[in-house]
């Protein structure tokens, strides 16, 4: 049996640890994207904010009586709409590979897909004083919270494993 010399053990014993190290990393898809994942719906997070933020603001102005019913829908169309939109197209942008990264996040693109349906539901409606339509909307927009919230207790359920977390409204 011929024995290694010790000048080339720790050189090789280095190389065996750094490529199982690589190995490792190749055999876990949801590390390889989980990174770049985290960075794209953190950046969709801060836009979901502003559009949380618009529509605080609009309820707040209907609640207390500030705002007519035109300045009403115009915000809405202007604000509101467009930002549920680009959401929607944003999040649908975003599209992982590995299983169960790829299976949560079906969530939240269908959820933010609904809240923008309900948003130009709601706003339909309310231009044509569909009282029936409205509430319709307005109920499939709560069912798009609850499965938005169901979708960031998943999301950091995953992201945890790998040190990240996500925030629905950072700031």
């Amino acid at each position: 049996m011929m024995t290694l010399p010790r000048q080339f053990a720790l050189p090789l014993a280095a190389l065996a640890l750094a490529l199982g190290l690589c190995a490792g990393c190749g055999s876990d898809p949801v590390g390889r994207e989980i990174g770049e994942y985290h960075a794209a719906m953190s950046n969709l997070a801060v836009r979901n904010k502003v559009l949380a933020d618009e529509f605080l603001t609009l309820a707040a102005k209907i609640h207390g009586s500030e705002a007519d019913a035109d300045a009403v829908a115009q915000t809405w169309q202007d604000r509101i709409v467009p930002l549920a939109n680009e959401l929607k197209a944003g999040v649908a942008d975003i599209q992982p590979t590995a299983g169960e990264l790829r299976e949560i996040h079906s969530q939240v693109v269908s959820c933010w897909t609904e809240r923008a349906d309900a948003y130009t539901r709601l706003l339909a409606a309310f231009r044509s004083a569909d009282a029936a339509g409205f509430n319709a909307a307005l109920e499939k927009n709560q069912l798009s919270k609850a499965q938005e919230e169901a979708y960031f207790t998943s999301i950091n359920n995953l992201l945890g494993a790998y040190d990240y977390h996500l925030f629905q409204h950072p700031g």
